[in-house]
């Protein structure tokens, strides 16, 4: 081990913020797991989404299993039952998930963007991000397995590198995403304080803010050079310079958490917004990377045409209605025709009409079921001009 020794109480402090934060990514790996749950419980989930949650699960499931077992051969390691090549495969495991699982939910957040801006350029420079931070933080979490104790200071560059570009990475969606949201004529005349804070606190996940202030605090840590200090320490049996140093593993292992969780609340949260488009009742327009463009309706971002007007009058409500006298028709002809909709129905040269077409604006409606061919009904309807 080199002729030095651990000192007990720095190793208490360290492995006590390993265990605290081992504790604390159970509990965010357990509300991961209920919230993935009632995700799949929701009917018309489309299969690549479901395939992206599934990988995304299974690698927190994996990376959940390897923070574990670094607490253990850590703890083996201090009472010299442990080698120093088994305590480096929970961390090179760790990387591994953690990165992917931010992949996944990295290039979900950059389809949402896409779907709401169709900036092609800027899509296309953030998936570049994307795969560059990718391979650096798979090329440190193998050399970490292979070349620990031979190129330490080769490795926490090239795992700096891929930190710093994936936090690089979620800061830009952040910011791209959240000026989007947040430039959105949001309107809670019917919320209360409480109501407000938690739909911001959801825009905030939905966007990836609040992973990417979590990033920004990791990177802080790099650029202080405590990056691995925790781990480093325990392999080489080296006093720790300062505390600061397993403050970079706290939060490095609930991570991969604080990005599944992200991606699960964006997949099943609404941000109630008013759509100066919409037909709905001001509600609910959907900030999620699962929306269609078809279901997006954003007052200055997409604009659709204003919703349909259908006639609520149906057959059955037809069939109900009195014989109006001769007078009465004839009146109801007259001022219906002007109105918002005009029925028609054509009669065949074999008798009587067959079906009525409710004609509005800008859409026409046809009520294929026969109507009630009896000569009250159909010499007496509102608005309709027989031929």
């Amino acid at each position: 081990m080199g002729g030095t020794q651990i000192v007990p109480n720095q190793f208490v402090v360290a492995y006590g913020v390993q265990l605290a934060s081992s504790w604390v990514n159970m509990v965010l790996y357990a509300l991961e797991l209920v919230v993935c749950l009632r995700y799949f419980q929701r009917s018309s989930r489309p299969l690549p989404h479901k395939i992206g949650v599934g990988a995304m699960v299974l690698c927190d499931t994996l990376c959940t299993m390897a923070i574990n077992a670094d607490v253990f051969v850590t703890f083996e390691l201090f009472v010299r039952k442990a080698s120093l090549q088994t305590a480096t495969i929970p961390p090179s495991v760790t990387i591994f998930m953690t990165y992917c699982t931010a992949s996944i939910v990295q290039l979900f957040l950059i389809h949402l963007y896409f779907v709401l801006i169709r900036n092609q350029l800027v899509t296309a420079f953030l998936g570049f991000l994307v795969a560059v931070h990718l391979g650096f933080s798979f090329a440190a979490g193998i050399m970490i397995f292979t070349e620990w104790f031979t190129a330490q200071h080769l490795i926490f560059t090239v795992a700096a590198v891929g930190a710093i570009l994936c936090g690089l990475t979620d800061i830009l969606i952040a910011g791209c995403l959240g000026t989007k949201f947040f430039n959105f004529k949001l309107e809670y005349r019917h919320g209360s304080t409480p109501s407000l804070i938690r739909r911001i606190f959801i825009l905030s996940l939905t966007s990836g803010a609040i992973v990417a202030s979590t990033t920004i605090l990791m990177i802080t840590l790099f650029v202080e050079n405590n990056i691995g200090k925790s781990f480093s320490s325990l392999l080489s049996s080296l006093e720790y310079d300062n505390a600061s140093g397993p403050a970079f593993d706290f939060f490095f292992s609930c991570q991969g958490r604080v990005y599944a969780l992200t991606l699960l609340v964006n997949f099943l949260s609404d941000s109630s917004a008013k759509s100066m488009k919409s037909g709905k009742r001001e509600s609910d327009i959907e900030f999620r990377a699962d929306a269609s463009p078809t279901r997006i309706s954003i007052s200055g971002v997409l604009k659709f045409p204003p919703p349909p007007l259908y006639s609520p009058m149906s057959v059955d409500s037809l069939k109900e209605l009195p014989p109006i006298p001769a007078m009465a028709r004839a009146q109801g002809s007259a001022s219906f025709a002007p109105a918002l909709f005009t029925a028609f129905h054509s009669r065949s040269t074999s008798g009587p009409p067959t079906g009525l077409t409710f004609q509005t604006v800008g859409v026409t409606r046809m009520i294929s079921s026969p109507v009630d061919r009896s000569p009250s009904l159909t010499r007496a309807n509102f608005g309709v001009l027989n031929r």
